[in-house]
């Protein structure tokens, strides 16, 4: 008989199985009217790659009430015109500060993030049943520039 060993197995599980476990919470810092109505996060495609690389259109979801509605493409800090995490997402108007959840950022969310235009990596939780556990430290400016030398 045919005797397998195997020593360790490493799986990755991929966008499938893993995409809707994460979201990626991001605050409005301003707006922006050109041809569109931009809503500024302080987060990006530095954070979330996957809607600048792929097209990616994740459900966003408003974590504050307004009475107004308008709507809005999301656009991250960088000075990129790629920088835009949905297009045409119907939301209430939003003041400065208010955040909104992006659903479906748990694939590669965090291992595609960049520091790309000096942005730091935000800060990771994890839900373990009963509270949130921070399980990565929000990046620090100095942070970018650490074991460089002149």
């Amino acid at each position: 008989a045919f005797k397998a060993r195997v020593g360790e197995v490493w799986l990755e599980p991929g966008r499938f199985l893993v995409a809707r476990a994460g979201v990626l919470v991001a605050r409005v810092w301003g707006e922006k009217t050109t041809r569109r109505r931009y809503l500024l996060l302080d987060a990006g495609m530095s954070h979330f790659l996957r809607p600048a690389l792929y097209g990616a259109r994740p459900p966003v979801v408003p974590l504050y009430e307004g009475s107004e509605e308008g709507v809005f493409d999301l656009a991250g800090p960088a000075c990129e015109s790629t920088d835009v995490l949905a297009r045409d997402v119907p939301l209430p108007v939003p003041k400065e500060g208010d955040a909104l959840a992006l659903l479906e950022a748990g694939a590669y969310g965090s291992s595609m993030a960049s520091p790309y235009l000096d942005t730091p990596h935000p800060a990771e939780y994890a839900w373990d049943g009963e509270r949130w556990l921070r399980i990565r430290e929000r990046g620090r400016y100095p942070d970018l520039f650490a074991g460089e030398r002149l």
